[in-house]
Protein backbone atom coordinates (compact mmCIF):
# COMPACT_ATOMS: atom_id res chain seq x y z
CA UNK A 1 0.00 0.00 0.00
CA UNK A 2 1.48 3.66 -0.77
CA UNK A 3 3.15 5.70 2.52
CA UNK A 4 0.36 7.57 3.73
CA UNK A 5 -2.86 5.36 2.68
CA UNK A 6 -4.86 3.27 5.12
CA UNK A 7 -7.12 0.57 5.14
CA UNK A 8 -10.17 1.61 7.35
CA UNK A 9 -13.47 0.74 7.90
CA UNK A 10 -16.07 2.69 7.55
CA UNK A 11 -16.94 3.71 11.29
CA UNK A 12 -13.68 5.61 11.40
CA UNK A 13 -14.04 8.15 8.23
CA UNK A 14 -18.03 8.40 8.89
CA UNK A 15 -20.21 10.95 11.32
CA UNK A 16 -23.82 8.94 10.46
CA UNK A 17 -24.68 5.66 8.71
CA UNK A 18 -28.18 4.68 8.31
CA UNK A 19 -31.02 3.03 6.63
CA UNK A 20 -33.77 4.70 5.02
CA UNK A 21 -37.45 4.29 6.55
CA UNK A 22 -40.67 4.75 5.67
CA UNK A 23 -42.23 7.75 3.53
CA UNK A 24 -42.93 11.12 5.74
CA UNK A 25 -46.66 11.22 6.15
CA UNK A 26 -46.55 14.47 4.87
CA UNK A 27 -45.30 14.30 0.83
CA UNK A 28 -46.19 15.34 -2.75
CA UNK A 29 -45.11 14.28 -6.15
CA UNK A 30 -43.48 17.34 -7.20
CA UNK A 31 -41.81 20.08 -5.50
CA UNK A 32 -43.99 22.94 -3.66
CA UNK A 33 -43.43 25.69 -1.44
CA UNK A 34 -44.42 23.64 1.60
CA UNK A 35 -42.81 20.45 0.56
CA UNK A 36 -38.79 21.03 -1.31
CA UNK A 37 -36.89 18.73 0.29
CA UNK A 38 -36.16 15.86 -1.96
CA UNK A 39 -37.24 12.33 -1.37
CA UNK A 40 -35.02 9.15 -2.55
CA UNK A 41 -35.77 5.40 -2.52
CA UNK A 42 -33.28 2.81 -3.77
CA UNK A 43 -34.41 3.18 -7.28
CA UNK A 44 -32.18 4.07 -10.77
CA UNK A 45 -34.57 6.35 -12.67
CA UNK A 46 -34.21 9.70 -11.72
CA UNK A 47 -31.70 8.94 -9.34
CA UNK A 48 -34.01 7.52 -7.19
CA UNK A 49 -36.55 10.71 -6.50
CA UNK A 50 -39.36 9.63 -4.70
CA UNK A 51 -40.79 13.04 -4.25
CA UNK A 52 -40.91 15.88 -1.66
CA UNK A 53 -41.00 16.50 1.86
CA UNK A 54 -40.87 19.79 4.35
CA UNK A 55 -38.44 18.16 6.78
CA UNK A 56 -35.28 16.72 5.98
CA UNK A 57 -33.46 13.44 7.63
CA UNK A 58 -29.94 14.33 6.24
CA UNK A 59 -28.53 17.51 6.33
CA UNK A 60 -24.43 16.90 5.36
CA UNK A 61 -23.44 15.88 2.12
CA UNK A 62 -23.52 12.37 1.72
CA UNK A 63 -23.75 9.50 -0.46
CA UNK A 64 -27.09 6.89 -0.70
CA UNK A 65 -26.33 3.04 -1.88
CA UNK A 66 -29.27 1.34 -2.71
CA UNK A 67 -29.52 -1.80 -0.45
CA UNK A 68 -32.17 -4.29 -2.55
CA UNK A 69 -33.13 -4.19 -6.20
CA UNK A 70 -30.47 -2.35 -7.95
CA UNK A 71 -27.41 -3.19 -5.25
CA UNK A 72 -24.94 -1.14 -4.77
CA UNK A 73 -26.57 1.73 -6.52
CA UNK A 74 -24.84 5.03 -5.44
CA UNK A 75 -25.51 8.66 -5.80
CA UNK A 76 -24.03 11.93 -4.31
CA UNK A 77 -26.38 13.75 -2.03
CA UNK A 78 -25.38 17.92 -1.71
CA UNK A 79 -28.23 19.17 -0.17
CA UNK A 80 -30.82 18.17 2.57
CA UNK A 81 -32.75 14.66 2.19
CA UNK A 82 -34.97 12.21 3.72
CA UNK A 83 -33.67 8.50 2.01
CA UNK A 84 -36.82 6.10 2.40
CA UNK A 85 -36.99 1.97 1.91
CA UNK A 86 -34.04 0.41 1.48
CA UNK A 87 -31.79 3.29 0.65
CA UNK A 88 -28.23 3.45 2.72
CA UNK A 89 -27.10 6.87 4.08
CA UNK A 90 -23.51 7.48 4.79
CA UNK A 91 -22.47 10.63 5.52
CA UNK A 92 -18.49 10.89 5.52
CA UNK A 93 -16.09 13.09 8.04
CA UNK A 94 -14.73 16.29 6.54
CA UNK A 95 -11.03 14.68 5.14
CA UNK A 96 -13.04 12.47 2.96
CA UNK A 97 -14.19 13.57 -0.65
CA UNK A 98 -17.56 13.04 -1.10
CA UNK A 99 -16.51 11.73 -4.80
CA UNK A 100 -13.94 9.42 -3.93
CA UNK A 101 -15.80 7.09 -1.65
CA UNK A 102 -18.79 6.99 -4.12
CA UNK A 103 -16.18 5.55 -6.59
CA UNK A 104 -15.00 3.39 -3.96
CA UNK A 105 -18.23 1.58 -3.19
CA UNK A 106 -19.03 1.36 -7.16
CA UNK A 107 -15.54 -0.43 -7.36
CA UNK A 108 -16.05 -2.89 -4.19
CA UNK A 109 -19.33 -3.45 -3.44
CA UNK A 110 -20.76 -7.19 -3.83
CA UNK A 111 -23.93 -7.57 -5.58
CA UNK A 112 -25.54 -8.87 -2.96
CA UNK A 113 -25.73 -10.46 0.81
CA UNK A 114 -28.28 -12.78 2.01
CA UNK A 115 -29.33 -16.57 0.78
CA UNK A 116 -33.00 -15.75 -1.37
CA UNK A 117 -33.14 -11.93 -1.53
CA UNK A 118 -29.78 -10.04 -2.15
CA UNK A 119 -29.51 -7.11 0.00
CA UNK A 120 -26.84 -4.91 1.64
CA UNK A 121 -27.08 -4.19 5.47
CA UNK A 122 -25.69 -1.04 7.57
CA UNK A 123 -24.25 -3.91 9.83
CA UNK A 124 -22.57 -5.46 6.58
CA UNK A 125 -21.41 -2.30 5.00
CA UNK A 126 -19.99 -0.76 8.12
CA UNK A 127 -17.30 -4.07 8.60
CA UNK A 128 -15.90 -3.35 4.89
CA UNK A 129 -12.28 -2.58 5.09
CA UNK A 130 -11.54 0.90 2.52
CA UNK A 131 -8.22 2.19 1.23
CA UNK A 132 -8.44 5.56 2.16
CA UNK A 133 -5.39 7.71 0.99
CA UNK A 134 -4.93 11.49 1.69
CA UNK A 135 -7.28 14.13 0.64
CA UNK A 136 -4.76 15.62 -1.67
CA UNK A 137 -4.32 11.84 -3.36
CA UNK A 138 -8.37 11.33 -2.84
CA UNK A 139 -8.92 15.08 -5.12
CA UNK A 140 -6.20 14.19 -7.37
CA UNK A 141 -7.73 10.42 -8.01
CA UNK A 142 -11.05 11.58 -8.60
CA UNK A 143 -9.74 14.13 -11.25
CA UNK A 144 -8.27 11.24 -13.15
CA UNK A 145 -11.25 9.36 -12.93
CA UNK A 146 -13.58 11.89 -13.75
CA UNK A 147 -11.52 12.60 -16.99
CA UNK A 148 -11.55 9.02 -18.24
CA UNK A 149 -15.26 8.99 -17.31
CA UNK A 150 -15.85 12.09 -19.75
CA UNK A 151 -13.47 10.29 -22.85
CA UNK A 152 -15.58 7.02 -21.92
CA UNK A 153 -18.84 9.17 -22.24
CA UNK A 154 -17.31 10.85 -25.65
CA UNK A 155 -16.44 7.54 -27.17
CA UNK A 156 -20.05 6.13 -26.06
CA UNK A 157 -21.75 8.49 -27.61
CA UNK A 158 -19.24 8.36 -31.47
CA UNK A 159 -20.10 4.72 -31.11
CA UNK A 160 -23.91 5.30 -31.20
CA UNK A 161 -23.87 7.63 -34.04
CA UNK A 162 -21.05 5.36 -35.93
CA UNK A 163 -24.05 2.38 -35.30
CA UNK A 164 -27.42 4.52 -36.26
CA UNK A 165 -25.27 6.17 -39.37
CA UNK A 166 -24.61 2.65 -40.45
CA UNK A 167 -28.09 1.35 -39.67
CA UNK A 168 -29.37 4.41 -41.80
CA UNK A 169 -26.99 3.63 -44.65
CA UNK A 170 -27.67 0.47 -44.66
CA UNK A 171 -32.03 0.93 -45.19
CA UNK A 172 -31.96 3.36 -47.08
CA UNK A 173 -30.26 3.74 -50.28
CA UNK A 174 -27.21 6.19 -51.15
CA UNK A 175 -30.14 8.46 -53.09
CA UNK A 176 -33.42 8.96 -52.49
CA UNK A 177 -35.29 9.53 -56.03
CA UNK A 178 -38.07 11.69 -56.49
CA UNK A 179 -40.47 10.75 -58.98
CA UNK A 180 -42.11 13.53 -60.82
CA UNK A 181 -44.90 13.56 -63.43
CA UNK A 182 -42.60 13.55 -66.67
CA UNK A 183 -38.96 12.18 -64.85
CA UNK A 184 -37.24 10.48 -61.89
CA UNK A 185 -34.03 12.45 -60.06
CA UNK A 186 -31.73 11.29 -57.91
CA UNK A 187 -31.62 13.83 -54.74
CA UNK A 188 -28.21 12.68 -52.81
CA UNK A 189 -29.50 12.27 -48.71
Amino acid sequence: MPEGWAWTRLPVITTAISAGGDKPDIYEINSTEDCNIPIYSNGIENDGLYGYTNKPKVIEPSITISARGTIGFCCVRKTPFVPIVRLITITPSKEINLYYLKTVFETLIETGEGSSIPQLTVPGIKSKLIPIPPINEQNRLQNKLNKIYNYIIAILFLFDLIIVTSMIDSIFPKYFYLTGASNTLPVPL
